[in-house]
């Protein structure tokens, strides 16, 4: 693989897969070189974020020609899935990196007081990061800016599938990262070496079954982890959705990468009434995509295996009396036709070769129906998807959709775009996985929340401790009041009271020398007057 990088001419040979037995010295590296404190430092985190962005710009050709290697993926296509979703996130992750470190204050409560109490941002440790073959790009660089972020130190493991571009991506690794950051490549002797070790957290993208691996590794070791994974992702055609808008966006997400994106439309439920004018709108988007010698489309790209080939083949075979467009393949070249199934009934729909496992290819199968309230029953009564798409001009519906389902995702009118805001968190439930990621949400997946309370030792409230007097009882039955109950009631005013004053003495504000008498003696005045006060509006029953 070659390419113009910073002026000269790039040639990387295909390096060897990392040894299984060296993967314990690699995560000690790591543990050693997190220890120094120097990942935990802001300098650090900008440097290596400035250093990503810098090798996502110098390696971009170097990238695009693996892509094209392993997944016939065009330059545009690349740009679009890959690089500028990266970019994104390393520019929001550095314009907001200061503000994300700061310590979060909250509320003491009137127990606590008077104190000090905060959340701190502190990394896990050494985490690490799995990302599969389909954007192995995106996938891997996009949860490792959150990790850099956060002040970790990162092993990474791209996907042995996607061979050219996990290679490229070592090579760029090495040469603009930190030695906090390490890349890892193998198959599955590499996988078990990694499940072995000891993470403070782990990032997994990918499928079912080696999630679920990933998750019993996090349980042996209590290890947190966030899951990635994917499963059939619903579309429905409303028949108030604006049809030629609905169907190239639909037809556009289904077969980009060749179908292989976790969150695309796997099947959709078409409204009866518009459904012979869908299949029309989306026999001609295909064309129109592709051309009509799809094969030999520069646009269309190709399966990442021969296997992969051979499974979508068995689908198609399968299920070819429902095949209403195209249904070819060529395992030698690892193309698979788009091909779009419309089934006669929910009965025979559900029974499909198609519905029973996520396709994971350009296959899309359709049936109609006429009652909303059926296709809820039906996605309801399956596993929790990534995301379900709902193109309608009605809001009833799409609130209805919105209301009634539960995803880790909803689009109104589009599909898969949701995932190039970063604003909002990407993410699975149950079986589809469990995590947040994406913009900020990135940064808080690899962070611990710390809870910090820094209380004083000039007042210490006497009810905490044994022997327990009615006096004491009363004090203590007010300080654990809810704030809630004082809103409508006349206590309202003394608890506020109490609280600013002893808010105001922890803090140590300057104006506090001026009072006649003591902090301490001012706290258990205002304590007394409460207790008085408190007994004469609701006395409380004794504390046993």
């Amino acid at each position: 693989v070659s390419t113009q990088s910073t002026g000269g001419l790039i040639r990387i040979s295909m390096a060897k897969m990392t040894n299984p037995a060296e993967v314990s010295s690699i995560v000690q590296g790591l543990r050693v070189s997190f220890s120094t404190g120097k990942t935990k430092t802001k300098a650090w985190r900008k440097t290596q974020l400035f250093q990503l962005k810098k090798l996502i710009k110098a390696g971009e050709p170097l990238l695009t020609s693996a892509l094209e290697k392993d997944l016939n993926k065009h330059a545009v296509d690349s740009y679009l899935s890959e690089f500028q979703i990266i970019e994104h996130e390393i520019e929001l992750a550095l314009s907001h990196l200061d503000s994300w470190l700061e310590d979060e204050y909250v509320t003491t409560d009137l127990a606590n007081l008077p104190a000090l109490s905060f959340i701190r941002k502190e990394p896990y440790g050494v985490v690490l990061v799995m990302a599969p073959w389909n954007y192995p790009v995106h996938l891997l660089i996009v949860p490792l800016i959150g990790a850099i972020a956060a002040g970790n130190a990162v092993l990474l493991r791209p996907s042995e599938y996607s061979a050219a571009t996990s290679q490229a991506l070592c090579h760029l690794v090495n040469e603009y990262l930190d030695s906090s950051i390490q890349i890892v490549t193998g198959g599955k002797e590499l996988n078990i070496a990694l499940f072995k070790e000891k993470f403070d957290y782990m990032f997994f993208t990918g499928g079912t079954v080696l999630g679920k691996l990933v998750a019993a590794a996090g349980a042996a070791s209590l290890t947190p982890y966030t899951l990635e994974l994917g499963g059939k992702s619903p579309a429905i055609v409303d028949s108030s959705a604006d049809l030629k808008i609905a169907v190239k966006r639909l037809i556009w997400a289904s077969l980009m990468n060749s179908g292989q994106t976790c969150l695309r439309p796997d099947y959709v439920f078409i409204h009866e009434d518009i459904a012979a004018k869908f299949y029309q709108h989306a026999k001609a988007v295909i064309r129109s995509l592709y051309g009509d010698d799809i094969k030999n489309s520069k646009e269309y790209g190709r399966m990442i295996s021969e296997d992969a080939t051979e499974r979508l083949s068995r689908v198609i075979e399968a299920d070819r009396k429902f095949l209403i467009f195209g249904g070819n393949y060529d395992k030698s070249s690892k193309y698979v036709e788009p091909s779009l199934f419309s089934y006669d009934n929910i009965s025979e729909f559900s029974r499909s070769s198609a519905m029973s496992s996520e396709n994971f290819g350009p296959i899309l199968p359709c049936v109609q129906y006429s009652n909303l309230n059926d296709v809820i029953s039906f996605i309801n009564a399956r596993h929790k998807p990534l995301a379900i798409y709902c193109f309608a001009s009605s809001n009833a519906v799409l609130d209805k959709i919105i209301d009634e389902t539960s995803s880790g995702a909803f689009t109104g009118n589009d599909a898969s775009m949701q995932i190039c805001n970063s604003n909002l968190p990407f993410g699975g439930v149950g079986l589809s996985g469990m995590g947040r990621y994406h913009g900020k949400h990135s940064f808080d997946a690899f962070t611990n929340a710390k809870a910090v309370m820094k209380k004083t030792t000039f007042f210490d409230l006497p009810m905490r401790y044994p022997p327990y007097t009615q006096t004491m009882s009363m004090l203590g039955r007010l300080l654990l009041t809810p704030r809630s109950k004082f809103i409508s009631g006349p206590l309202w005013f003394l608890h506020y009271l109490l609280t600013s004053a002893a808010g105001f003495f922890s803090l140590g504000w300057k104006y506090s020398r001026s009072f006649p008498l003591s902090s301490g003696q001012i706290m258990v005045l205002l304590l007394l007057l409460a207790a008085w006060f408190y007994k004469g509006q609701n006395s409380p029953p004794q504390l046993h």
